[in-house]
């Protein structure tokens, strides 16, 4: 059974004021490529200030809607008495729920769609990381929020993939080696006649990263050509540029 709660005029006063808490306040909820409304909350724990005296129990929290404009998806994360010594819901709570949304978003059907801003920010340049400590190594990668993958069970890196100074988009995935192990082979996609959120959400299934040129920006103009054929076998990680230039600049697009 089903009943409505809220007039379908005050539901779209809400989605405002969530989607504008996201931009202008909680920005740790911000998925690039997508429209997010979302409010945090931080609170104390009442019941042990009562029986404990402790005053330095909370709890973060962070709730999320995507895409605001034709919601699809609610996202609930609660981090009760976090110990990290940061408790508020939109410092740490947040970034996990964006990264769910940035997960499970492609899964049901949504191709982000970037604005120019948010092309110019995607591209990061990859750090230099071989023989660091695994740790210190990890860390390194979710400073500059790039995903990674540890291949071996040595202690330290010694192989990476992409190679350090390589640029590529942000979300992309970055292979570690330990103590030799070998690389791991995955079929480059067709990238295509795709939107700059299908590339991404295509390299992202396939194991490989990707760098734009031309107008990625721009929701009219599909992919033109990629810098390595669909169906190579690369090592996992490998980076292919992929090109977006309208017709009228096609004699560009095969330079």
């Amino acid at each position: 059974y089903k009943r409505q709660v809220i007039s379908g005029k005050t539901s779209e006063t809400l989605k405002e004021l969530l989607e504008y808490v996201v931009q202008n306040g909680a920005k740790n909820g911000i998925v690039n490529g997508y429209r997010v409304g979302g409010k945090t909350g931080t609170s104390q724990k009442i019941s042990k200030i009562i029986s404990t005296g402790e005053h330095s129990l909370y709890i973060g929290s962070y709730v999320g809607v995507a895409p605001i404009n034709n919601p699809d998806i609610a996202v609930f994360v609660m981090l009760d008495e976090p110990m990290s010594g940061r408790y508020y819901g939109g410092a740490i709570s947040a970034p996990v729920g964006a990264k769910i949304m940035k997960d499970i978003l492609p899964y049901l059907g949504h191709s982000p769609q970037y604005s120019a801003e948010e092309i110019e920010k995607l591209s990061i340049k990859v750090p230099d990381v071989k023989g660091f400590e695994v740790a210190k190594a990890r860390d390194t990668m979710s400073q500059l929020k790039l995903s990674y993958k540890i291949v071996g069970n040595g202690a330290k890196i010694t192989k990476q993939l992409p190679e350090a100074d390589t640029n590529i988009n942000s979300g992309g995935t970055v292979i570690l080696y330990t103590d030799g192990s070998d690389d791991d082979a995955v079929n480059v996609p067709i990238l295509t006649g795709l939107t700059a959120g299908e590339v991404n959400t295509a390299a992202a299934r396939a194991g490989i990263n990707v760098v734009f040129a031309g107008d990625a920006a721009r929701s009219d103009i599909k992919s033109s050509s990629q810098s390595i054929v669909a169906g190579t076998s690369v090592p996992r990680g490998t980076v292919v540029t992929v090109s977006f230039f309208d017709s009228g600049n096609a004699d560009i697009a095969t330079e």
